[in-house]
């Protein structure tokens, strides 16, 4: 066990922040536990520390900050980035709470203390270790929507599809958090600022995904719009207006030419576009 925690050093020193974080979030979730205005307030303490978690494991693994575009490059590439900038983000909805946006950075806390949690459970009794694993092997290949999960053997191989999950998960999560935004716009509750931010944030994590779920996600809630709009009991108004806006949209992600910023370059055409990618 002593080796074990010696590898994984970084997730054994954030196991009492992420207990702290979820007794929070369990504050804020059930708030008739508490006096009143405190459920704000346990929303914002989770979010604050969701924050200082991810801001330490930046650090830990890139040092101190450095004014290179090298180390931002590393930084924005870093997997702690996006729950840093998501749990900031809704720090600054002064006086709001959305559950939409914190249950991805709950569920992506939550998956790793549960493997923290069962891999030194393992190491410390084997019996309840694997006792534990076959029990929850059904609700993993449910969770992972992948039927063959049992016939994975590696323990490390079924928590890496676990992992690979979550991400998936947590990503719906976000663009749901977006749409939500957008509905919020025809409420006396809408946030403009918020949305732009937001929708902002959502762009960063399309433009610097790699693994391509970020891309899928988005390409299935386009079609999953293209067949409403072009439905022929849909306004011609509305399919027009999303033709408009997936366009700006589209836009808006598109990596730059390199050969034409040469070109813009040589001729005198002003900056290029900085790309951290």
């Amino acid at each position: 066990m002593q080796a074990f925690l010696l590898k994984h050093r970084l997730d054994g020193r954030l196991f009492l922040p992420r207990i702290f974080l979820f007794l929070n979030a369990f504050l804020y979730l059930f708030p008739f536990l508490l006096p009143s205005g405190w459920g704000l307030a346990s929303y914002r303490r989770t979010l604050y520390t969701i924050a200082l978690i991810h801001l330490y494991s930046i650090y830990y693994t890139h040092g101190m900050p450095k004014f290179k575009i090298e180390y931002l490059a590393q930084v924005m590439q870093d997997t702690h980035a996006p729950p840093l900038f998501l749990s900031l983000l809704l720090l600054s909805f002064k006086g709001k709470a959305y559950i939409f946006g914190l249950t991805p950075l709950l569920l992506t806390e939550g998956i790793h203390l549960l493997w923290l949690f069962t891999e030194v459970l393992t190491l410390a009794k084997p019996i309840f270790g694997k006792s534990l694993s076959a029990r929850n092997t059904s609700l993993a290949s449910l969770y992972t929507q992948n039927p063959q999960y049992g016939a994975i053997s590696s323990g490390p191989a079924r928590w890496q599809a676990i992992f690979t999950a979550t991400m998936s998960h947590a990503i719906t999560l976000e663009i749901a958090m977006g749409l939500f935004l957008v509905f919020e716009l025809f409420t006396p509750w809408r946030n403009l600022f918020g949305l732009f931010l937001f929708w902002q944030y959502l762009q960063m994590r399309y433009m610097l995904d790699k693994s391509g779920e970020v891309k899928n996600k988005f390409k299935k809630l386009d079609e999953f719009f293209l067949n409403l709009t072009s439905h022929s009991k849909c306004p011609g108004v509305v399919g027009q207006a999303y033709s408009m806006l997936r366009g700006y949209m589209g836009r808006a992600v598109a990596m730059p030419d390199p050969q034409q910023q040469q070109q813009q370059q040589r001729g005198g055409g002003g900056l290029g576009r900085c790309s951290v990618m």
